[in-house]
């Protein structure tokens, strides 16, 4: 996987469910847990960006 892939991936495009599984072995940590992380991470975001 190229860095170019990679951050695209870290700035929001999903990635395909072999990547995925690729970064969940890399970072040690279940696949789900992931995607957990990515929604509640957006979920923050749009909270705070409302408050402004």
């Amino acid at each position: 996987m190229s860095y170019g892939y990679l951050s695209q991936i870290l700035n929001g495009r999903k990635p395909s469910p072999k990547v995925a599984k690729k970064i969940s072995d890399g970072v040690e940590r279940p696949i789900d847990s992931l995607f957990l992380f990515s929604k509640v991470a957006k979920s923050n975001t749009k909270s705070k960006e409302a408050t402004k």
